[in-house]
């Protein structure tokens, strides 16, 4: 299916990009790759769509829309997303540490443990530093240190 046929609030997967090459990489340049997961926030028939893509929300046209395949996510699908993907009062469980070294002793030492329960409780206004909660402690994490933490949640990505 293509972008544009994709329904309000759906989670989806970019499949291929069927668009010129200078097109291609400005989409590259907006977050659109190949395996890419997105939100559509908004989608009409003859309006621009409005989207989630990694930390930012974006407009692309009807055409551009028409040009790129993707596909849904169920709501209830498991998926793997990056600690940092994860929204405001989103709960997941963590199920790997990718971080070697010192790096991963200090996340391990903060009780940060694979299959452990984890909410997102805030962040700050730049999005850096996150606000987690970890069994009964709220913690604080940069992205670079959230990048090496993997986290299991539904295919629900809202937090709702």
């Amino acid at each position: 299916m293509t972008l544009s046929e994709v329904k309000n609030n759906s989670l989806v997967i970019i499949k291929e990009i069927n668009t010129e090459r200078y097109l291609q990489r400005r989409l590259f340049a907006m977050g659109f790759s190949i395996g890419e997961r997105i939100q559509v926030l908004t989608s009409s028939q003859n309006f621009p769509i409005t989207l989630k893509v990694k930390d930012s929300t974006l407009i692309i046209g009807q055409n551009e829309a028409l040009k790129i395949l993707v596909t849904k996510i169920k709501r209830t699908q498991k998926m793997e997303i990056k600690l940092r993907e994860m929204n405001i009062n989103q709960i997941g469980k963590i199920s790997k540490i990718t971080a070697n070294r010192g790096l991963g002793r200090r996340i391990r030492d903060m009780g940060i443990l694979p299959k452990m329960n984890i909410k997102i409780v805030g962040e700050a206004p730049l999005f850096d530093p996150v606000a987690i909660k970890v069994g009964d402690a709220v913690l604080t994490l940069r992205n670079n240190e959230a990048d090496y933490i993997f986290v299991e949640i539904n295919g629900e990505r809202n937090g709702n």
